[in-house]
């Protein structure tokens, strides 16, 4: 029996599941026609000390850039970007379990962010899949980050009402696509990433990067409500609002929408006695920062 009759047997019988390892990224999806305008998105995940962005160091960065069209179809796949960083202190257990990465694999390397800069530098987007996490670290090492529009392959992407399912990428290579690959080394999680954004949606021709670009060219709001009654913090919690103290601006519940439910959200915040809350607008280079 060889491999192919092996794995036609056990996909017959209902107690066994197959799943194939990620065999790796095209060179090419498709070609853009002539009068596509060609876009540039950097992909990139951090591998990092430690969870605190504030005062983390990384160890592992990742970045592959792609050519896109304005509808989200993706053409070209650069060369990948990966190089490990010695952190200047031993690591932990944990992140030795996670990752796999040694002392000594680390040992010497270091990053060159101006090459990082280059790279990004003529990119129209930049996408992780925690930008919340990976966004404020790499600003702090390389502070063009901070200029540039951001999106999320996991908050601007609804794939549970997509594929019915939601949560780390290897649940979604495994639940979505039937695959595994090495989770939790940065190149690894780069392009099981770009894989997962290249499928297309169901019942449509549109690809689920495209999800990303529709977020990213949303107008958005932060809004802070300021002045809440204080019996309303449940209520504000319950509704997605997250409690800021940054120590410049008044202490508040906050939260940030889309233009199409700033008028639905002000009515609400109304019903529960703030009626003046401040509202500001949101740029896509300051979305997953404090600076939102």
């Amino acid at each position: 029996m060889n491999i192919q009759e092996a794995i036609s047997l056990i996909s017959q019988n209902p107690d066994y599941k197959i799943m194939t390892k990620f065999s790796g990224l095209p060179p090419v999806y498709c070609a853009p026609v002539p009068d596509d305008r060609i876009f540039k998105v950097c992909f990139l995940d951090t591998e990092t000390t430690s969870l605190d962005t504030s005062s983390c160091k990384v160890i592992d960065l990742a970045m592959r850039v792609v050519e896109f069209g304005s509808d989200g179809r993706l053409f070209s796949v650069g060369e990948p970007y990966q190089e490990f960083n010695d952190p200047g202190e031993p690591l932990s257990e944990d992140v030795k379990a996670v990752t796999g990465y040694t002392d000594e694999m680390l040992a010497g390397k270091s990053i060159d962010w101006v090459e990082v800069a280059n790279i990004v530098s003529d990119c129209a987007l930049v996408v992780a899949y925690n930008s919340q996490y990976d966004r404020p670290v790499l600003e702090r090492f390389c502070p063009l980050f901070s200029e540039l529009n951001w999106g999320c392959a996991m908050v601007d992407v609804d794939w549970f009402e997509l594929f019915g399912t939601k949560g780390k990428l290897e649940w979604l290579a495994y639940k979505v696509e039937g695959l595994f690959f090495e989770a939790h080394q940065a190149i690894a999680d780069v392009d099981i990433m770009i894989h997962m954004l290249s499928i297309l949606q169901p019942g449509t021709e549109k690809t689920v990067f495209s999800q990303i670009l529709e977020q990213a060219r949303q107008k958005r709001f932060r809004l802070r409500a300021v002045g809440a009654p204080f019996d309303s913090k449940d209520d504000l919690k319950k509704n997605g609002y997250k409690w800021e103290d940054d120590g410049f601006k008044p202490k508040a519940w906050c939260k940030t929408v889309d233009e199409t439910k700033l008028s639905d959200e002000l009515e609400y915040l109304a019903t529960i006695g703030c009626r003046n809350p401040a509202t500001s607008p949101v740029s896509p280079k300051d979305r997953f920062t404090d600076r939102a």
